[in-house]
């Protein structure tokens, strides 16, 4: 028999067992009826009631067949396919809508419940901008946007709290070497701006496992630690942002791929070969150990990057990775220029350009 008339057959018969059940639910709610409230001792109405329920029952029947067998009709999660929307619990939370953020600004707080997430593949950002021109003459690290590294740092001999400090990362500090080896060093996924005011999205995945450092002891002298492999995977240069104009970055990242959103236009995807596991490079440089925290957590840039132009709001999380429609559909809107807390642009009297 060949796979349509398989097909049709089987249709067929969920066609024919949704009549047989319309069928017995309407003979099943005539007699019910009939016995509790017939017209004889004056309960019409509820005899009408009874035949109102037992047909919505059967309508609804018929729906779940549909939805499950043959076009979504219910609509279980925002932007999801189907008709009729299901009231669901919202698993985003949204951050940093207060105004100007904190230096070090670490999100989720250990008290929310996006905490227990791991946030290492299958998650969803999504955050609202405002950038004003930078002076040519600052340094690239004032154009580090936002990052995600270890929860309590890179250091798991540093006790976290709930606090925007996070202990002793190597990016809590003025960094010595460049924006592009503080991020692969010590973040796991980095938005930041190139100084043609180009922005990035980067991930550093180790494709190399790191080897700890050996203390020396009798007759074995010591030997420092090797840093694993690690290489970054960045979307194409999103080119020409807007200055002085509120724009929305959203971030969708798979377990091996990421896409990203410049005001919900898709500008670029990229797969990845392997997994978008964190990078553990940097506990085994700085403790030689290795990192066996898992918790990520993103942060605002340290107070090293203050009189940034960059300003953040509304950083929405998902612990998985949203649909198109959800991408649209994100509540709450873009930001306005006020909600930023920018204050007065000191290049307007300065007379500097980005």
């Amino acid at each position: 028999m060949s796979s349509g008339n398989v097909q049709l057959s089987a249709i067929d018969k969920i066609l024919g067992g949704a009549r047989q059940a319309v069928s017995q639910a309407s003979s099943y709610a005539s007699s019910t009826a009939t016995y509790y409230a017939s017209e004889e001792n004056g309960n019409f109405m509820l005899k009408v009631l009874f035949y109102l329920l037992m047909y919505a029952f059967v309508v609804f029947l018929i729906m779940v067949l549909i939805n499950y067998s043959f076009t979504p009709i219910f609509k279980f999660s925002p932007g999801g396919a189907g008709i009729l929307s299901v009231p669901a619990m919202n698993d985003s939370i949204v951050y940093w809508n207060k105004g100007l953020t904190l230096p070090e600004e670490r999100v989720p707080l250990e008290t929310d419940t996006l905490a227990s997430y791991e946030f290492e593949n299958n998650f969803s950002l999504s955050v609202d901008l405002y950038i004003r021109a930078i002076p040519k003459t600052a340094s690239e690290k004032k154009r580090l946007i936002l990052y995600k590294t270890y929860q309590y740092g890179n250091s798991l001999g540093t006790a976290g709290t709930a606090s925007v400090s996070y202990g002793t990362s190597g990016i809590s500090t003025a960094p010595t070497g460049t924006l592009q080896d503080l991020l692969k060093a010590n973040t796991s996924m980095a938005l930041y701006l190139t100084g043609t005011n180009d922005l990035i999205v980067e991930f550093y995945i180790q494709t190399g496992p790191p080897t700890p450092a050996i203390v020396a002891a009798a007759g074995q002298a010591a030997v420092a630690a090797i840093p694993g492999i690690v290489t970054p995977y960045a979307c194409r240069p999103i080119k020409n942002i807007p200055l002085y104009t509120p724009f929305r970055i959203t971030v969708v990242v798979e377990d091996k791929n990421f896409s990203v959103y410049l005001n919900a236009k898709l500008t670029f995807q990229r797969s990845i070969p392997i997994t978008t596991n964190i990078v553990k490079n940097a506990a085994a440089t700085s403790t030689g150990g290795t990192q066996t925290s898992t918790k990520q957590r993103f942060y605002t840039p340290s107070a090293a990057y203050a009189d940034s132009e960059i300003f953040r709001q509304n950083l929405i999380l998902w612990p998985r990775a949203i649909s198109y429609s959800e991408v649209l559909k994100a509540q709450p809107s873009l930001a306005s220029v006020e909600q930023f807390g920018a204050g007065a642009d000191p290049s307007a009297s300065a007379g500097n350009c980005g």
